[in-house]
């Protein structure tokens, strides 16, 4: 399924020639070893945004961004299918049913479509477009781009967990290089505010840094803020607690940089929050044996330490974006406008939903004089503010709870449980995937295909830090099993 798209890369003779060697080549390494492609879609990821010039501005961003992730799970493809070595693995039961609901859903929602031109036959203009257009004319056939992006992210996480599962003396160097990998990315903003200091004055940048909600990667401001959340923590995490002070000095304070201009309060109050409850767990942790009462003196310190940190993080928070933002209140209750058209849509398709990408389509009938900041700001629809209720009415509901059984146990490692705790490794990248989902519940980040491969990435590479799980038997069976009832589900609505 995955080479299908890349054909249309190899054929197509608007395609730069470097596009297509750029392919090749992330094909063959990581076909020659995955754990080496990962790294190098790590690291190649950050300039998907720049490489737009390089192949003459035939393809977009997200296009080349997704032609990366193509190639990767390709290649690995080739290593991964089945588990190295027997090894038990976290996210395949879950992303194999996550997997069936996005083709069902795809189905349903083709079948819908042919539905209302049935004398255009969809399939044959579908293939045509996947092996010609495909890179050129994304949005011709955009659900079933939506789809391919979809079900590419869940594969790129469960090929990820598998790889670094399979290079136990790699798990520091992976971690180390997923921080590099955004503070590569968050360099472009720092050029792009030496730029401003050269050509005009470095009054000018500073007042940039200081006010405007900029983001040169990502197009969405909130979206970036995730982005960039994915990074932050666990260069502190790592920083903090491995003692890698050229994290703490060099990339924790560029990576700061992007994530204060996107000015995403639901970013920052979701890291300030992870980091905070980490802390707190992490000073009610008592040692092996009976603690002593100076051992518990000092846990509760240390807690009330993150507590007024978090609160005096708070306030510099909503400070900096009181100019940039709605007032909290509006905010609140747009967002709460917004869950209640949600549900409404929700509540119409519960079990394929109305399809990938078809969202905004699909809930404009729900805006009323009951919602009336989003009839006044967005009359003709807006996408959800909450990805996992995105989710629930685009995929259904089905789907929302298995998302959820996807992320939230990889997400909740970083907090830790035992005298010991998670590895720095595991405890950063974990909570960087956490602080990405409290940001996610107001706002919708996978929307940005390079944010959402960076967010399935982390996820892998999270679990893959991770001890292995127990319990694979039944969690085959319950995979199999929700294979099998999405299959039937889908029988009976195209019958």
């Amino acid at each position: 399924m995955f080479v299908v798209p890349l054909i249309a890369a190899f054929v197509h003779p608007d395609l730069a020639w470097t596009f297509k060697l750029l392919v090749m080549g992330v094909i063959a390494v990581s076909a020659a070893s995955p754990m080496a492609g990962l790294l190098v879609l790590v690291l190649l990821l950050p300039f998907s945004t720049p490489a737009v010039a390089l192949f003459d501005h035939v393809v977009a961003s997200s296009e080349i961004t997704d032609a990366l992730l193509l190639a990767f799970v390709s290649g690995a493809s080739l290593r991964v299918v089945r588990s190295p070595d027997g090894r038990p693995d976290r996210l395949s039961a879950p992303a194999i049913v996550l997997m069936a609901a996005v083709v069902a859903s795809t189905i349903a929602e083709l079948h819908a479509l042919q539905a209302i031109t049935p004398r255009r036959p969809l399939a044959g203009e579908i293939w045509r477009h996947l092996t010609t257009s495909y890179w050129t004319a994304p949005r011709t056939f955009a659900v079933v781009h939506d789809a391919v992006r979809w079900i590419a992210w869940i594969a790129a996480a469960v090929y990820a967990e598998r790889a670094i599962r399979a290079a136990p003396a790699r798990h520091d160097m992976a971690c180390r290089l997923w921080i590099v990998a955004g503070t590569i990315g968050a360099m472009f903003s720092v050029v792009f505010l030496l730029e401003i200091a050269v050509h005009d004055t470095p009054a000018t940048a500073w007042q940039v840094l200081q006010q405007a909600r900029l983001s040169v990667l990502q197009p969405d401001l909130n979206a970036a803020g995730s982005y960039f959340a994915l990074f932050l923590v666990p260069a502190v995490i790592v920083g903090l607690r491995g003692r890698a002070w050229w994290m703490l000095v060099g990339a924790a304070p560029v990576l700061m940089i992007p994530f204060g201009m996107a000015r995403s309060r639901a970013a920052m109050a979701a890291v300030v929050l992870v980091l905070c409850v980490a802390g707190c767990a992490r000073a009610m942790r008592r040692p092996a044996g009976n603690a002593s009462s100076d051992v518990v003196r000092v846990n509760t310190r240390a807690m009330a330490g993150a507590v007024a940190i978090a609160a005096i993080a708070a306030a510099v928070m909503f400070a900096a974006t009181r100019q940039s933002h709605l007032e909290p209140r509006t905010a609140v209750q747009f967002r709460l406008e917004m869950m209640q058209i949600g549900l409404s849509a929700a509540q119409r398709n519960p079990l394929f939903g109305v399809g990938l990408g078809d969202y905004i389509r699909s809930t404009r009938r729900f805006i009323t004089p009951e919602t009336p900041i989003t009839l006044g700001s967005y009359p003709g629809g807006e996408n959800a503010h909450n990805n996992l209720l995105q989710i629930v009415v685009e995929l259904g509901i089905p789907a929302g709870l298995v998302f959820l059984w996807l992320v939230i146990p990889t997400a909740t490692m970083g907090f830790g449980a035992g005298p010991a705790g998670p590895s720095p490794a595991l405890q950063g990248l974990s909570l960087g995937v956490a602080a990405f989902l409290v940001s996610a519940v107001f706002g919708h980040p996978l929307l940005v295909p390079q944010v959402g491969v960076a967010f399935f990435l982390a996820l892998g590479v999270a679990a893959g830090l991770a001890p292995a799980p127990g319990g694979m038997p039944l969690r085959a069976t319950i995979a199999r099993a929700g294979v099998v009832v999405y299959a039937a589900l889908l029988v009976l609505r195209l019958a």
